[in-house]
C-alpha cells in the first residue's frame, strides 16, 4: 500500500523534467513565432496558453497520484484527508523548485521577454492565479467524489469489464470477485521479469518510483486473494513511468508487457 508521502515524493520528483519541458516549449513557440507579423501581441498571448495548460496538467497529475494511492488501498482517516494528501503535493521547501513558481515567473516576464511594457489594467500573473484556482477546485471536487464511489459496497465492482453475468436494471446491482488464474500470475510473472529489466533504464528521477510499484505488486500478489484493480493501477503506472523512453525501445516493451497484464486480468477482453 502506497502513502500519502510516497504520493508527493512520486509527484515533486517529476517537477524538474515538467519544468524543464515548459520552458522548453514556450522558448521553441518563441522561436518560431519570433519572425511572424503581430509577434509582440502575440507572444504574450501564447505565454499564457502554455501557461494555463501546464497549470491544468500539473495539478491534473498530482490528483492522478492520489487516486493511485487510494487504489492502493489507501483509506483517508478523516473527511479532510484526500484534501490534505493532494495540496501536499505542491508544498516543497525550496520556492526555485515548487510546482508553480517557473509558470508564474513566466508569465510575469512575457512582455519584458519582448522588451515591452505590461500594457494597462493586464495582470497575467492574476490571470494565471485564476485558472489555478479553479482547477484546483475541479480536481478536488473529482477527488471526493472519487473516494466514497469506490468504497461504496453496493455499486463498486472490483473488475475493469465483463466477467461472468452482471445484473443490470434501475438499482439492480451485484458485486463481482474476480480471481486471479494460473494464466494471469503467468503472464504477470512474464511481465515482472520484462520490467525488471528495463527498471535501470528508467529517468533517474523515477526509478524510484518504478521500483515501488514493483515492490506494491509483489505485495499484493502474496496475499491469498490479489485484487485486479490495485494490479491494474500499478501496472498501469509503470507504463506511464516509461512512455517518455520510446527512442530507446523501453517504451515499447513496458507497454506491450503492462497491456498483455491488464488484458489477462480483464478476462482477455
Amino acid at each position: 500500500m502506497l502513502t500519502p508521502e510516497q504520493a508527493q515524493r512520486a509527484f515533486l520528483a517529476s517537477m524538474p523534467r515538467r519544468r524543464a519541458d515548459f520552458a522548453r516549449r514556450i522558448d521553441d513557440r518563441r522561436r518560431t513565432i519570433a519572425h511572424e507579423s503581430g509577434y509582440v501581441q502575440r507572444y504574450p498571448l501564447e505565454v499564457m496558453r502554455f501557461a494555463e495548460e501546464e497549470m491544468r496538467s500539473r495539478n491534473h497529475a498530482a490528483a492522478g497520484r492520489i487516486k493511485e494511492l487510494i487504489d492502493s488501498g489507501w483509506t483517508p482517516p478523516n473527511p479532510t484527508a484526500v484534501r490534505a494528501a493532494f495540496t501536499a503535493c505542491f508544498q516543497h521547501s525550496d520556492y526555485r523548485e515548487d510546482p508553480f513558481s517557473d509558470i508564474y515567473e513566466r508569465v510575469e516576464k512575457a512582455y519584458e521577454e519582448i522588451g515591452q511594457p505590461v500594457p494597462q489594467g493586464v495582470s497575467l500573473r492574476s490571470d494565471i492565479g485564476d485558472v489555478q484556482v479553479q482547477v484546483v477546485n475541479e480536481c478536488l471536487s473529482d477527488l471526493e467524489m472519487y473516494v466514497p464511489k469506490r468504497d461504496r459496497p453496493s455499486t463498486t465492482f472490483d473488475n475493469y469489464a465483463p466477467v461472468g453475468a452482471q445484473q443490470v436494471g434501475h438499482e439492480n446491482v451485484a458485486n463481482v470477485n474476480q480471481t486471479m488464474t494460473s494464466m494471469d500470475r503467468t503472464t504477470i510473472a512474464t511481465a515482472m521479469q520484462t520490467i525488471r529489466s528495463h527498471v535501470g533504464d528508467f529517468p533517474e528521477d523515477d526509478k524510484q518510483e518504478g521500483e515501488e510499484y514493483l515492490a506494491s505488486i509483489d505485495e499484493e500478489l502474496s496475499t491469498s486473494a490479489p485484487r485486479a484493480s490495485r494490479l491494474k493501477t500499478w501496472f498501469t503506472g509503470i507504463a506511464r513511468i516509461a512512455a517518455p523512453l520510446a527512442r530507446s525501445g523501453v517504451k515499447t516493451a513496458t507497454e506491450a508487457a503492462v497491456a498483455a497484464v491488464i488484458k489477462s486480468l480483464m478476462g482477455g477482453v
